[in-house]
């Protein structure tokens, strides 16, 4: 594994030397999108200690497997793919299977009687789409029984300083997916700081790092960014660019409670053959989303 990976905890983020940063940011951001008292949803920002922080599961004792949505979002995947992505998060013990609208019913009758998840992803991979197109998307997948949204930001917005109309974009998905639940794109190679306020401040119970369609994807430094930005108050998944055992488990024992990835079959096969997943990855959770942080009895 690489130093960057094994250093996460000793990142500024994880340290708390970011939280004056992005306290500045949550009084500038506040009344943008008109949210009255913004900072008193981020208690953990008045703890530099780290104290807030749950007791995550360790990198010898977490099982990747229960924390992964195994990813198939190619446009020309074919039914037969689908089915096999399917099988193989079953065989796995995967948290989730995370795939375009169009398959969630396909999806749902292949897990159906197991643990598995289906998650679904709308305005994507772009985000550009309006507000009443994503929550539509979503309402409808959510009825159809999808159990997790995966939106894209409107990317575009965020980089325009537009904070109200991605802060609007995101509430209104999350209000049309309930009860499901909503994990915010947007891309971290792109946005950071003020995208995760603006996803907490919107009620996402997820920021997620990448589409994996765009430059990069989840590396360490925005992970460390991303989870001191949230504290207790969202939950963070990584996609993009997870493709083996000691990344994953790297990042989950820092506190990342998801991981995206195509790969999840090759992650679990590069498990140390000394390393015992079974009765394991049980973190004391802090977390109000702490239902949706996977742990070994529920699979």
């Amino acid at each position: 594994m690489s130093a960057e990976h094994k250093g996460i905890k000793s990142m500024d983020g994880y340290l708390g030397k970011l939280n004056g940063a992005i306290l500045e940011r949550i009084d500038v951001l506040g009344p943008i999108i008109g949210v009255k008292n913004l900072k008193d949803m981020f208690p953990h920002l008045s703890d530099t200690t780290g104290g807030w922080r749950p007791k995550y599961p360790t990198e010898a004792t977490c099982n990747p497997a229960h924390h992964i949505d195994h990813t198939v979002l190619k446009a020309d995947a074919t039914r037969k793919e689908i089915e096999t992505v399917c099988q193989e998060a079953i065989q796995n013990h995967f948290y989730a299977v995370c795939v375009n609208g169009s398959r969630v019913e396909q999806c749902l009758a292949a897990v159906s009687g197991t643990n598995v998840k289906v998650a679904a992803v709308i305005g994507f991979p772009l985000g550009a789409g309006t507000t009443y197109a994503k929550s539509m998307e979503a309402k409808q997948l959510v009825e159809l029984g999808a159990h997790e949204i995966d939106m894209v930001m409107n990317i575009g917005a965020m980089k325009d300083g537009n904070y109200k109309l991605v802060y609007e974009d995101v509430k209104s998905v999350v209000q049309a997916a309930a009860p499901g639940i909503v994990k915010v794109i947007f891309e971290t190679c792109l946005l950071s700081v003020d995208a995760s306020i603006l996803c907490v401040a919107a009620g996402a119970q997820f920021v997620k790092t990448s589409t994996g369609f765009n430059k990069a994807g989840a590396t360490a430094e925005v992970l460390d960014v991303m989870l001191a930005v949230v504290g207790t108050q969202s939950l963070v998944k990584a996609a993009g660019g997870v493709r083996d055992y000691a990344t994953a488990a790297a990042f989950i024992s820092a506190g990342v409670s998801r991981i995206g990835t195509s790969s999840g079959v090759a992650i679990m096969s590069g498990k140390p053959e000394n390393q015992s997943t079974e009765g394991s990855d049980s973190p004391d959770q802090k977390n109000k989303f702490a239902e949706l942080v996977p742990v070994a009895e529920n699979v």
